[in-house]
């Protein structure tokens, strides 16, 4: 007997319900209702695990103690499922599933996945039922044994029977009277339909009417019957309508095991037959499908794979066994399953589908684009088998047609026209929209042309030959005039290179239209020739020179001076203009293009002649028409005379500003160096998180030593104090001389208070030796010292506060320190009182105004005035204005206080000149933080107009501060002021940081030195001289000059001696009120 070839495969039931073993039995049941099935498989991760049939169910609810909704599928699967492969004989398993009593076998693929389900029936249904012919009547196969359960027994009563006798159903009734029947797919309904097992009674579910069968049927015509009524059970009756027995589809089948194993292995034998025929045909084809170079699938009715082809697995990548069984709508990219729902459908309805696009990954993930053509296979009565679907790959003709279609948009959106032309003929084969537009023609027009009748340079096919015999390999560039649709003429530049395509050469051109740059070269020749003639007028020697120190302009003076660039066009600059190999130390290219901005050097140059002179480079970047960097543009002016005159004046500069920052006598720095020092200590600290420790140091009975031994002696013990101090300082701390016999010594990066004591008492100590001069002069200190940041966070306040200390020092008995305490508690309060005072003041006009006159020292007469606010209280009576200003200022006060000075000073002069005196300018002072408001101009003009006064007697002092705060600010707002004719005054000069440079460029008109600088003269060295230093500086710059504090006649005539010629002071006249100085105005 040949090999069988009627396998699991060929009887199976592919379409399988199955579940997972999480889902809820309710679930399962109401699945396998629905679907009118007696199991269902349960898979995991495509592999069955266990089934559930009736018979489980039957079992599972026989007991009233499960609650079936809170089971899961795995909680009433019968596990493990007897699994066969599909390819197994039809006889063996058939055999096999006797032998273990089986009702279901799940069959499987070989990957272990689900392919199907074989039953009983299935096995039957294969080969017909006509052999039941043979047995005449179903006495013979049927149940003797029936249990019958009364009509008011409760479904639960009714399955435990089923159960426990191990049979598929009970009659409802008796023998005589048999009113139903209940079977085990009764179960799956009335659990579907959740009806409580307990309560309900059998005759209100039970399956009626229940059909008869008489005890002499034949089984053929019980099998037909059962097939007609769609049923699985009959009751047999005798002749007397008794029920005597049960016949299921069951009984056809165990009864007749023999005799149907026989038959089955006789119709297995005619099938083989038939089948061994067509076995080569299926090898055939089967070689044909998994060799051939086209990608093949076949797809199962749900649309899972049920075979692939070699060249289907090469291309996407698969094994066959990772494959099969795999849903086809998994291997589609996102976004695609309603448009595979969509075509299946029609699929099926139409047998066949042409030309459908989908995009799939790959097993590596790549997406390909694929076209599926493919046909339904069906059997001889018409039952769907499988697809075959044929995929082919587009992914790269669809990346070739993009990049055509994307190289022929950039030829087409190119700025350059591009031609394609026959290098035998010259006819033009290809061009692009560039062409058509520059030339007015259309694109048929310039395909029936040849470029012999655009081109002049190829007029012919003999200038045309001889033109390509000059293109090398390489390619070619060279300019042309082609002629456009409307004759006219236009400059283009071609590159062209030679290719072979297809066997003939083709020239491929770029052309260019150069109008523009042909058109802006006349112009830059025109600009060239312009500009040469323009910098040839410059006295000076020009030079453009390029980033390699090419010099490629320069002006005749530069020519005549150093070298005609024209003729060393290949010479740097370096050579030809400092005959040296190598660019200069501090060349000005090499600056500009670090830095791109301008930039001044002084280098020495040799001229034609020898001579060595020195000039000033002043050189600029020259970027070219892309902002690229090209070079620089270079002027030379000879400051060789300035230079010796700058050097002078730089010395005097050098020591100028050294007099400036340091005490002539002592050689240390002075009160304006020492303050920047402490605020450069204090931001130090604050940064580091360190201490500062300020010493304020005061000689003991110096006034007394000065007086007894002459200034000159105490000169010299200054010198000797400061050699001593800074012998027992420290190296990095600063020691000062603030004037007279006050020093100061500040102390960085302080750990600890101890440190800033332990340096005090050494300096005591260092003072208790005698210093040897003409006599031995024994000499003591009183040290006040404050600490930052826990006595002040601010320079000023470290200063006062440490001032303060050594005054109490000096009144505890003098030769010792003192640490500043907190006895600012009772100012502070003070201050706040002020406050609330203040703003009584100004609210009930408490303030009144006296002036102190200003004298023109060489014959006394009053040339203005200052006008100096005063505060009379009623509690507090007379407020200095050193107590309430400060007050006012960190208030924000001071704003009203100088618009009320401003007024009353302008009606005053104005009711002065009514009573017919003869007014003199009058100075009035100007806050800072009023100075910085933008508004201060406008206001001042409201008060002058308001009151009638004219602007040329008011002059407004204000301090060096305020200026260098923001110098361009202030250079705005004092020149509106003078603008309106008001006369501007720097107060206090020398006082705060100097600089020079704002002097010459404000609209400054008068200095005032401070009244300290004046106080110690003629007795001290260091003011007159910083006294002497402004007042040079003011008569240099043009300023007036006006000394305040003026209170001596020896200070007098030092004024008057020193070319200041106007001061203030008690030795002429105190401030006084407005009456006293009319009577002064009178007597003059």
């Amino acid at each position: 007997m040949s090999e069988s070839v009627v396998t699991l495969n060929t009887i199976c039931s592919l379409d399988v319900l199955h579940a997972h073993p999480t889902d809820a039995a309710l679930t399962v049941l109401h699945r396998m209702r629905k679907s009118h099935v007696s199991s269902i498989v349960i898979i995991d991760q495509r592999e069955p695990i266990g089934i559930i049939t009736e018979k489980d169910i039957l079992r599972l609810v026989s007991s009233a103690e499960t609650e079936l909704s809170e089971l899961k599928a795995s909680d009433i699967m019968t596990s493990p499922v007897k699994t066969l492969y599909g390819d197994c004989d039809f006889q063996h398993a058939y055999e096999q599933m006797q032998r273990e009593n089986l009702r279901h076998i799940v069959v499987i693929n070989r990957d272990g996945s689900l392919r199907g389900i074989a039953t009983e029936t299935d096995f039957v249904q294969h080969l017909g039922f006509e052999y039941l012919a043979e047995i005449k009547h179903v006495e013979a196969v049927m149940e003797r044994v029936i249990m019958f359960v009364p009509q008011d027994s409760t479904l639960r009563y009714a399955f435990s029977v089923m159960s426990d006798k191990k049979i598929s159903s009970v009659v409802v009734g008796d023998s005589n009277n048999a009113a139903g029947i209940l079977t085990e797919r009764d179960v799956v309904r009335l659990l579907d339909d959740q009806i409580d097992l307990n309560t309900a009674r059998v005759c209100d579910y039970m399956s009626r009417p229940v059909e008869f069968i008489g005890v002499g049927t034949s089984l053929l015509q019980a099998r037909q019957t059962m097939q007609t009524k769609q049923i699985r059970r009959l009751l047999v009756c005798d002749t007397d309508g008794q029920v005597i027995g049960l016949l299921t589809r069951q009984h056809l089948i165990d009864r007749l095991q023999t005799h149907f194993i026989k038959m089955m292995r006789d119709a297995i034998s005619h099938l083989n037959q038939k089948l061994e025929s067509s076995r080569n045909k299926v090898n055939h084809y089967q070689g044909f499908f998994e060799n051939s170079p086209l990608a093949y699938q076949s797809l199962d009715a749900e649309g899972f794979i049920l075979e692939v082809n070699a060249c289907w697995r090469k291309l996407m990548g698969y094994e066959k066994r990772e494959i099969i069984g795999t849903a086809f709508k998994q291997l589609l990219v996102a976004g695609q399953e309603e448009k595979f729902r969509h075509c299946f459908a029609s699929f099926s309805n139409h047998g066949f589908v042409e030309n459908v696009h989908y995009q799939l990954r790959t097993r590596a993930g790549e997406i390909l684009d694929i076209q599926l053509d493919g046909q339904i296979m069906r059997d001889e009565s018409g039952n769907f088998i499988q697809t075959h679907c044929l995929l082919t790959n587009l992914t790269e003709k669809h990346k070739m047609d993009s990049q055509l279609h994307l190289f022929r948009q950039l030829i087409d959106q190119s700025h350059d026209a591009l031609f394609v032309i026959d290098a035998e003929s010259s006819r033009i084969l290809d061009i692009n929209q560039a062409t058509c537009d520059y030339l007015g023609y259309k694109r048929e027009q310039l395909l029936k042309m040849s470029i012999t009748d655009i081109s002049d340079l190829s007029s012919d096919l003999s200038r045309w030959r001889k033109r390509l015999a000059s293109i090398d390999a390489r390619g070619g560039l060279f300019e042309a005039i082609h002629t456009t649709s409307d004759g006219s003429k236009v400059p283009v530049e071609i590159s062209t290179t030679l290719q072979m395509i297809n066997g003939n050469q083709v020239v491929l051109s770029t052309v260019r239209d150069i109008t523009e740059r042909k058109q802006a070269e006349l112009r830059a020749r025109n600009e060239s020739n312009f500009l040469q003639a323009v910098i040839d007028c410059i006295g000076d020697p020009v030079m453009v020179i390029d980033t390699d120190y090419k010099v490629i302009k320069s002006n005749r003076a530069a020519n005549d001076y150093y070298f005609n660039c024209l003729s060393s066009s290949d010479s740097s600059c370096y050579h030809m203009v400092h005959k040296q190999g190598v660019p200069c130390e501090h060349c000005p290219l090499t600056d500009v293009m670090s830095s791109r901005k301008p930039t001044t050097r002084i280098h020495e140059h040799t001229s034609k002649t020898g001579e060595v002179r020195t000039f000033e480079l002043m050189a600029s970047p020259l970027y070219d028409a892309d902002g690229k960097l090209a070079g620089l543009v270079e002027s030379s002016r000879d400051i060789s005379d300035h230079e010796t005159i700058r050097k002078a004046l730089l010395d005097k500069e050098k020591s100028l500003d050294f007099l400036a920052h340091h005490d002539p006598l002592t050689k240390l720095p002075n009160r304006l160096l020492f303050g920047d020092r402490l605020k450069q200590a204090v931001r130090h600290a604050k940064r580091n998180k360190t201490g500062v420790a300020l010493l304020f140091i005061d000689l003991d009975e110096f006034k007394e030593i000065n007086d007894s031994f002459g200034h000159n002696l105490g000169d010299q013990l200054l010198k000797k104090v400061s050699e001593r101090l800074k012998h027992h300082a420290r190296e990095n701390d600063t020691i000062s001389r603030l004037g007279g016999d006050e020093f100061t010594i500040i102390i960085e990066d302080l750990m600890n208070a101890d440190d800033a004591a332990t340096i005090a008492q050494n300096l005591l100590a260092a003072f208790n030796e005698p210093i040897d001069l003409d006599e031995q002069l024994h000499i003591s200190l009183s040290i006040g010292i404050s600490l930052y940041p826990d006595d002040a966070e601010q320079p000023e306040a470290l200063i006062r506060n440490a001032d303060t200390a050594m005054y109490r020092a000096k009144t505890a008995g003098k030769n010792r320190y003192e640490f500043y305490t907190q006895e600012m508690t009772d100012q502070a309060f003070e201050r706040f009182l002020m406050v609330g005072a203040l703003r009584n003041a100004i609210e009930n006009q408490q303030f009144v105004l006296h002036y102190q006159p200003q004298i023109d020292l060489r014959d006394n007469s009053i040339i203005g005035a200052e006008a100096l606010i005063r505060w009379n209280d009623p509690q507090m009576g007379t407020i200095p204005p050193s107590r309430f200003i400060p007050v006012a200022e960190k208030t924000g006060m001071i704003q009203n206080i100088d618009r009320w000075v401003l007024n009353t000073v302008c009606h005053n002069i104005h009711q002065w000149q009514q009573q017919g005196y003869r007014v003199p300018r009058v100075s009035i002072n100007i806050s800072a933080r009023h100075f910085g408001s933008n508004i201060l101009a406008d206001e001042v003009a409201a008060i002058l107009d308001h009151h009638h006064c004219s602007s040329e007697l008011i002059e407004l002092e204000i301090t060096e501060g305020v200026i260098m705060n923001n110098p361009s600010r202030a250079g705005k707002e004092l020149k509106q002021l003078r603008d309106m004719g008001i006369r501007l005054a720097i107060d206090d000069f020398g006082t705060g940081y100097s600089s020079l440079s704002y002097l010459k460029t404000l609209p400054l008109d008068r200095l005032k030195i401070d009244q300290s600088f004046i106080s110690d003269i003629p007795g001290d060295k260091n003011d007159q001289a910083i006294s002497r230093a402004i007042i040079a500086l003011a008569n240099s710059l043009g300023l007036e000059v006006i000394a305040e504090g003026m209170e001596t006649e020896q200070q007098r005539q030092f004024l008057i001696e020193e070319g200041c010629f106007h001061a203030q002071g008690f030795l002429f006249s105190k401030a006084v009120p407005e009456h006293s100085f009319l009577a002064l105005l009178k007597k003059v």
